[in-house]
């Protein structure tokens, strides 16, 4: 099952059917991040949409990505699945941060058909699906948003749309390129600093990625916030996986009206020890 979208960039910077190589490819692979996270808020987390680049138009800027719905249908369905439910929730997404102009809402409340009324800083109310506040409080599909939608219109870009077939599902202008993708907060339920050994598992070397540690019955990621120990890896401190680290850990469950979310920190690490090496009995 295939379906067809198109992301269209319109301006006096696209008219003669040109764009910055680099701006193209960083839009395309932002807007299938985003196709990506919206599907999988649609039909579940297992669920994997594949997306190909078709065609480009010129005149304007237009991309074409083939949608292959097939992996979605043998996973987790019977029957007939519509991609109407994916296009819906782009379509609010954008409504929603429209609506709420880069600002948190100023009240939230869920209606018995499980949908969201919200209202925002101005007293304007809108009522979305649920998984549409999933999207907007999801930092991934926010900042795929600002990519290939916020960050063109910025520079240079009159607007942005997407469309199914002759049927345009949402677009952005100019004087909306300062709310697209803005992250709505989460609210912070509770908030603990704990002290604990884990297991590094898998360390990341570029910054600003969380690292994978274990505590020994659940694996999980963190962000390594110790700017000390940071400044040590970089100076080419040997650590690697399996080391232990006593460390200094803050843990935060925040929500939204539809979730909860448990978000790991290492805010110090105040031990690092090697694994034990075993060396080879003699005879």
């Amino acid at each position: 099952m295939k379906e067809q979208l198109s992301l269209k960039y319109s301006g006096p910077a696209v008219d003669d059917g040109q764009m910055d190589a680099y701006e193209a490819a960083a839009g395309i692979i932002a807007f299938a991040d985003f196709i990506s996270l919206a599907a999988r808020a649609a039909y579940g987390e297992q669920a994997k949409i594949k997306t190909e680049v078709r065609a480009f138009e010129h005149g304007s800027f237009m991309v074409q990505f083939a949608l292959d719905f097939g992996g979605i249908l043998a996973t987790l369905f019977s029957g007939v699945v519509s991609p109407k439910e994916m296009y819906e929730l782009i379509r609010q997404s954008f409504e929603a941060w429209k609506h709420l102009q880069g600002e948190n809402p100023a009240s939230t409340t869920t209606l018995q058909d499980g949908s969201i009324r919200v209202e925002n800083t101005h007293g304007q109310v809108a009522i979305y699906r649920a998984e549409t506040i999933n999207i907007i409080t999801n930092p991934d599909a926010a900042n795929a948003a600002q990519r290939f939608a916020a960050k063109p219109l910025l520079q240079g870009m009159d607007s942005v749309s997407i469309s199914h077939g002759n049927e345009q599902i949402a677009d952005a202008n100019t004087s909306d390129a300062s709310y697209i993708g803005v992250l709505i907060a989460r609210e912070t339920l509770t908030e603990n600093l704990i002290t604990q050994w884990v297991l590094l598992e898998s360390p990341v070397f570029r910054d600003g990625n969380k690292w994978r540690f274990s505590d020994g019955s659940t694996s999980f990621w963190a962000d390594v916030e110790d700017r000390d120990f940071l400044a040590q890896v970089e100076s080419g401190r040997r650590f690697g996986k399996g080391d232990r680290m006593l460390v200094e850990m803050r843990l935060r469950q925040s929500g939204t009206i539809t979730a909860l979310k448990q978000e790991r920190s290492v805010v110090r690490v105040i031990d690092h020890k090697p694994p034990a090496t075993q060396h080879p009995l003699s005879i």
